[in-house]
């Protein structure tokens, strides 16, 4: 399956100097068979070349195989059609150079054709890279930019994969095409770039580490010469994230919504878009506005693609509810209230919920009423007398909640507001708090003492739990002084501060000896409990 794509761009005023010409890769083809008696020497020679990398840095190998379960895909159309050779075991060197298997000399003769051709300049270099798309295929990208002028006519970039049976068939068939396909190449000025991609079906036994693209342009004409080439291995692409949101998910039709793309990016650029909306149709756009014109319930689906073709899918079958004329329920404010920390017997500052009446007609409230056995929770509304409420078309309804915990530790409820509202008769808000019973606070720790100017200068580490191990903020700290020799004598009040630290700036400071002692503070209802 072919996606490719060209994006090109005339570069030629922008051109530095320094790209006059590339280093050249030389691309060695290997024919070789199963049932050839001088195959095995050939390919000997070339893996010998290709496990030398500090001394052949630039070799690009790809074995065209002939025979056996792993023939490569028009062997026989690139050795006669294209070359022009008569038999197996035969190299070609940079789509130029011949080379014919000799029992002695093949290891040199090789040598020799690469150390020919990689001295030449190329016009332009390649920029490969081979990844799985998630969708059961390898993707080949290749970012082309010209280095020089391409003189040659009827110039095509060639897509393969090769693959590493050295484990599976004898040894050294360690580049064996398995992979193939050509296409045009059409850029031919300096400075001019592209990038260009293709895609191949995965076999589902292949070991992707064994698998590398080679993408290499060749002139067809004339001397069958490889412009240059390039290799990569499997590289680990992140495909997007698909993810969307919208400003309501229901309303009286004919309603408009208003969605956002929150997909997250994976290795490259989201570049595509595709929404679905069911019977309301498809989007292209990043983010759409769509209106729903029929009563009903619709699917949301978000597909996205990204440079290397990859892909993600996020879909939410019910998201939308279109109703026809008549009371909706929407809440104006989050459907859970979270309350903190709390003594036992304390109430805390009130918070709001907030509904309002979106529909066309009036909205009657029969019950609001928690779930809980106890009293940790506490409310009161907007409206005084104990009846049914009734809001009319946008009028809105504030209900007040305060969490005042009978308990310690967790603590939730539920809030329930019952209505006639055709989307949520029965609304829910979650309530939740923590109960701190009356627990001294512990100890200041890591006081510290220093001295300034005749001042004294405390510090400490705040205290964040009772002794009980939960978390609390204490309402201030009492520091103590002792100006006698001895630690255990009497200790007496010498201030307080509702911070970590303090300065005394009496004449205590200035005492031969004094001690200091620091206690924590909380207030509980009417009763201040001092740390130990």
């Amino acid at each position: 399956m072919k996606k490719t794509l060209i994006l090109l761009g005339v570069l030629i005023l922008l051109v530095p100097s320094f790209l006059m010409s590339s280093q050249r890769y030389v691309v060695a083809e290997l024919f070789t068979s199963t049932t050839c008696g001088s195959c095995p020497t050939a390919r000997s020679a070339l893996n010998q070349i290709y496990q030398d990398t500090d001394s052949f840095p630039y070799f690009i190998p790809v074995m065209w195989q002939q025979g056996g379960d792993h023939q490569s895909p028009g062997v026989f159309d690139r050795l006669f059609g294209f070359y022009n050779a008569g038999f197996f075991s035969y190299c070609q060197w940079g789509g130029t150079i011949p080379v014919v298997t000799s029992l002695n000399d093949t290891y040199d003769d090789y040598v020799a054709a690469y150390n020919q051709l990689v001295t030449q300049s190329s016009p332009l270099e390649i920029y490969p890279e081979l990844f799985d798309n998630g969708q059961g295929q390898l993707v080949i990208n290749a970012e082309v930019v010209l280095t020089a002028d391409i003189t040659t006519t009827d110039n095509r970039i060639q897509y393969i994969l090769t693959y590493d049976l050295s484990g599976i068939m004898e040894p050294h068939y360690f580049a064996s095409l398995k992979r193939y396909q050509q296409e045009e190449f059409t850029l031919t000025t300096q400075g001019e770039e592209g990038l260009f991609s293709y895609s191949f079906d995965i076999d589902p036994n292949w070991d992707l580490d064994m698998v590398k693209a080679v993408v290499m342009i060749q002139t067809f004409s004339g001397d069958k010469e490889i412009l240059q080439a390039g290799t990569a291995s499997v590289t680990d692409i992140v495909p997007p994230e698909a993810g969307f949101g919208s400003d309501i998910t229901f309303g009286i039709a004919p309603l408009v919504v208003q969605f956002t793309d929150n997909s997250i990016p994976g290795s490259g650029e989201i570049t595509f878009w595709h929404w679905d909306f069911g019977d309301a149709g498809v989007s292209f756009e990043q983010n759409p506005q769509v209106m729903f014109h029929l009563p009903g319930v619709y699917p949301v689906e978000l597909t996205v693609i990204d440079v290397h073709n990859s892909s993600g899918t996020f879909e939410i079958a019910d998201y939308v509810s279109v109703y026809p004329e008549g009371p909706l329920v929407t809440l104006l404010t989050e459907d859970h209230l979270e309350f903190g920390s709390g003594y036992t017997g304390s109430q805390s500052a009130y918070q709001t919920v907030g509904l309002i009446n979106s529909g066309t007609e009036n909205l009657t409230i029969t019950s609001i009423h928690l779930s809980g056995e106890t009293e940790n929770f506490v409310f009161y509304h907007t409206v005084e007398e104990l009846r049914d409420i009734t809001l009319f078309p946008e009028e809105e309804l504030a209900i007040y909640v305060s969490f005042t915990p009978q308990i310690e530790g967790d603590v939730s409820d539920t809030l329930y507001v019952i209505n006639d509202s055709m989307n949520e008769a029965v609304l829910e808000i979650s309530l939740n708090g923590f109960g701190i019973g009356a627990h001294p606070p512990r100890q200041p720790e890591n006081v510290r003492i220093t001295l300034e100017d005749g001042f004294v200068h405390l510090e400490w580490d705040p205290v964040t739990e009772n002794i009980e191990g939960q978390a609390i903020v204490p309402d201030y700290y009492l520091i103590f002084y002792n100006d006698t020799s001895d630690i255990d004598g009497e200790f007496f009040l010498l201030g307080e501060s509702p911070d970590p630290f303090y300065t005394d700036v009496s004449s205590l400071a200035i005492s031969d000896k004094t001690f200091y002692r620091v206690k924590a503070v909380v207030i509980y209802g009417d009763t201040n409990i001092i740390g130990d």
